[in-house]
């Protein structure tokens, strides 16, 4: 049985050449980000069976660039269906991006992680789900090419907010 928990992304988007597996397969992190986020996802004790993985767009933007807000616009509904269809109780977010578009709050990655009640809502406000950032696994490798510690002390941050959120859950 899946958990209810939904965890999405800004868009297909990985470190590697590899990237564009995600267009091809119609699945959300298959390349390195995604072993990566495996990897966190057992440390946490979590499996990715046991989780729905969505990106709010459903195709890399030309060029991976951030998306338009007319992209967002239109791929929003999408997004919108499957959570209405699964209705989980929490949401991850992997990344600003990410947080910044479902919470409606702005601002660097490291202060909306502070923030504790950042919530996902309809635009029908049939539902109202908490919303849990984390940090990006493409970012978290590539800051490991360079700031390593840094970059292991995050990661060991995502997995123990995983293990909150599982407990919660």
């Amino acid at each position: 049985m899946k958990d209810q928990t939904a965890y999405r992304a800004e868009r297909p988007r990985e470190v590697l050449p590899t990237s564009r597996n995600q267009d091809a397969k119609g699945e959300p992190f298959v390349g390195a980000a995604g072993q990566f986020l495996n990897r966190i996802f057992q440390k946490a004790g979590l499996q990715r069976e046991d989780v729905y993985i969505a990106n709010l767009l459903k195709c890399r933007p030309p060029d991976n660039r951030d998306p338009s807000p007319a992209e967002i616009r239109s791929h929003m509904p999408f997004l919108e269906s499957q959570l209405n269809i699964i209705r989980p109780k929490v949401i991850v977010t992997l990344g600003r991006f990410a947080t910044a578009r479902l919470s409606w709050q702005m601002g660097p990655m490291g202060e909306l992680l502070k923030r504790t009640a950042l919530l996902y809502k309809t635009k029908d406000d049939q539902l109202s789900i908490p919303i849990h950032p984390l940090y990006h696994p493409s970012y978290l490798l590539r800051m490991a090419r360079g700031k390593r510690p840094l970059a292991q002390a995050l990661t060991k941050d995502c997995i123990a907010r995983l293990i909150k959120v599982r407990e919660s859950v």
